[in-house]
């Protein structure tokens, strides 16, 4: 899947991809797993593995932890750290 394609979806759903090597040749299909996205940890609970990713930080776990990329620009607006306003948005 291509950066930009992913950086879309997590602007919109708030859908995080961490890096973690060694994660392909580890882990197989059905494994249960647990992710924290904080420190970069990805636990293998069905076979008992921890694996050592990239964390997320910045700008891209401050959107994750709003929610997506509206409510993330609401609560800056809100806060008035966006001298901006969001446009109406018709739902679908």
């Amino acid at each position: 899947v291509q950066r930009m394609v992913l950086r879309g979806m997590a602007e919109r759903e708030a859908i995080l991809v961490m890096s973690c090597p060694g994660v392909a040749r580890t882990v197989r299909g059905g494994d249960e797993l647990e992710v924290n996205f904080e420190t970069g940890e990805l636990k293998d609970l069905t076979q008992g593995i921890v694996l050592r990713g990239s964390a997320i930080t910045g700008p891209m776990a401050e959107l994750y932890e709003a929610g997506g990329m509206l409510p993330l620009l609401k609560k800056k607006i809100r806060e008035g750290n966006v001298a901006a306003r969001i446009a109406q948005v018709p739902r679908t």
